[in-house]
């Protein structure tokens, strides 16, 4: 199988569920998990959903990208 990428549009091919990868999970036990976030409806942000690597088919191979100027949190740990 094919990994599936980063901004990569999927579909679940149970449920028919769409959206695009925004999250990734490996297992040591190979049970590998996407996080998925489909588009917005009616104005309304719609609940994004794990699933496992097996379940999607990937039907956009361009993927969005989002220009990160400061990943993560922007303040540095506290010391003691």
């Amino acid at each position: 199988m094919k990994q599936i990428e980063m901004g990569q549009e999927v579909k679940d091919k149970i449920t028919g569920f769409t959206g695009y990868v925004v999250g990734r999970c490996q297992y040591i036990s190979g049970c590998n998990q996407t996080l998925v976030q489909p588009a917005m409806k009616k104005g309304n942000f719609v609940e994004n959903k794990w699933f496992d690597d097996d379940r999607l088919e990937v039907t956009k191979t361009k993927a969005i990208t989002l220009k990160v100027i400061n990943p993560g949190f922007d303040k540095p740990a506290p010391r003691k």
